[in-house]
């Protein structure tokens, strides 16, 4: 399994794709492993994540993320493929401050979650970057 989520493996069947330097996931799949939720409004084109308290919005083709209002900008954009939303893996330490390590040799993610209790650093973004992802068709 190439997601370690919380120190556990997770079922998510799709893989982490590395595009122009950004390595993306799956929202939906990624933040549900985490024990949070997502909505997907596909008439604006908005995934909200629940996180704990915190609400996230997230747009897609806008690197610009709202978490409870406080703006955090990603590295990329979030976009749709195949009915699922992709966030750069880096969205889960920017947005919810979650630890992420990222190996691209063995194309694998561990992301620990605050709450969790983890101070796990980031992987260098020279490697990977991050964000994260919400299934469009049932986001």
């Amino acid at each position: 399994m190439p997601y370690t989520i919380n120190g556990s493996s997770a079922s998510i069947s799709t893989e982490p794709q590395l595009k122009d330097g950004t390595l993306w996931v799956p929202l939906r799949d990624v933040a549900q492993e985490m024990g949070d939720k997502v909505d997907y409004e596909p008439t604006n084109g908005v995934a909200l994540l629940y996180h704990g308290s915190d609400i996230i919005t997230i747009k897609i083709d806008d690197p610009n993320v709202d978490v409870s209002g406080t703006s955090h900008t990603l590295q990329a954009a979030p976009y749709v493929e195949n009915g699922d939303t992709w966030v750069p893996v880096r969205f889960f330490n920017t947005a919810l401050g979650a630890g992420v390590n990222v190996d691209l040799q063995n194309n694998s993610v561990d992301i620990t979650s605050a709450a969790a209790g983890s101070s796990a650093p980031s992987a260098p973004s020279a490697d990977s970057s991050g964000g994260d992802p919400a299934d469009a068709s049932s986001a």
